[in-house]
């Protein structure tokens, strides 16, 4: 729960994360999933990792709703279409944890890792 309160500016927020973040600067559309009513709002992605994704987008969420978020990946054939909780956000900038990943999207996501910069 932590993690859901600290500073991402903070040195001990860093160190609870589960999974090592990898800049990934690309555009990203996150649907709003809520009473079956669908929204779409444009992003853009900071980093990236196993576990999901952190970006801007204009437009409110609020944390723990469901989404979809649609993304490029540098080594991926097609966009990819994860179903992903807002996890954290802070202003504009949010994080999704990615739900129910299969492991061909987890290695599909390792593969883009290794070829991204690590975000510090």
């Amino acid at each position: 729960m932590d993690e859901l309160t600290s500073s991402p500016d903070s040195a001990s927020w860093a160190t609870k994360r589960r999974f090592p973040r990898f800049r990934l600067e690309t555009h990203v559309i996150v649907t709003e999933l809520r009473s079956g009513i669908t929204r779409a709002v444009k992003g853009w992605s900071r980093d990236v990792c196993e576990g999901g994704l952190g970006g801007m987008v204009a437009e409110g969420l609020n944390a723990d709703d469901e989404v979809l978020v649609e993304f490029p990946l540098p080594s991926a054939r097609q966009q990819l279409l994860l179903r992903a909780r807002v996890h954290r956000h802070s202003s504009s900038h949010y994080g999704f944890e990615f739900l129910q990943t299969t492991p061909a999207v987890l290695r599909d996501i390792r593969q883009a890792c290794q070829m991204l910069p690590i975000q510090k």
